[in-house]
């Protein structure tokens, strides 16, 4: 698959034009550091525009990407704005409120893929999901949200117990009796090497 990849011309034709992208970028945008990845990417997408760029979705998130790098102490990134009209702020579900230039907006923030983890919350569980998070992530995790596109109701069988048929151990008598038969062939066969030895 990797060689597949790597004599691929569509990918070097992309790989040419994200190059010369970035290039252009830098001598428009200078070399200036940006420690506000949502500023940057606003000034990203102006000066494409400008440069009369078309980039797609995938191929910018590629060109940030390759430019960027974390900082823990930077702003949070901002995913999309949600309109208030699609409901109000839900922390659980990674939708908070904020203020940005003087008014109060819904925004979901990027997540970090190295932080993600996944939980094995019982269906029965008193309060639902939501009491979960609440009560076992939030006290260690405050800003943690739930991916409800990765959210899966199901139940996990245990093939092994309830299907898995053990085979039935040998007796004691019987591991004893191969245990004595296999001691007296030894020293039998001790016994004919030391009287060809003489």
């Amino acid at each position: 698959k990797t060689k597949k990849r790597l004599l691929d011309g569509k990918k070097w034709a992309r790989d040419l034009l994200l190059h010369e992208t970035a290039t252009k970028l830098a001598d428009k945008l200078g070399t200036e550091q940006f420690d506000d990845h949502n500023e940057f990417v606003v000034q990203v997408k102006t000066a494409l525009k400008d440069l009369d760029i078309k980039l797609g979705a995938s191929d910018l998130k590629a060109l940030l990407k390759a430019v960027s790098w974390r900082d823990e102490q930077a702003p949070l990134v901002i995913k999309k704005r949600i309109a208030a009209s699609k409901g109000p702020a839900e922390p659980l579900f990674g939708r908070y409120q904020v203020e940005a230039n003087g008014k109060s907006e819904i925004v979901e923030f990027e997540s970090d893929s190295d932080l993600s983890d996944f939980e094995q919350i019982p269906l029965n569980e008193p309060g639902g999901v939501a009491a979960f998070i609440e009560r076992e992530v939030w006290p260690y995790t405050p800003d943690a949200w739930i991916d409800e596109k990765s959210e899966k109701i199901g139940y996990e069988i245990s093939f092994t117990r309830h299907f898995y048929k053990p085979v039935a151990l040998r007796s004691l008598e019987s591991i004893v009796l191969d245990l004595e038969s296999a001691a007296e062939s030894s020293i039998q066969l001790m016994q004919e090497f030391l009287s060809n030895g003489k």
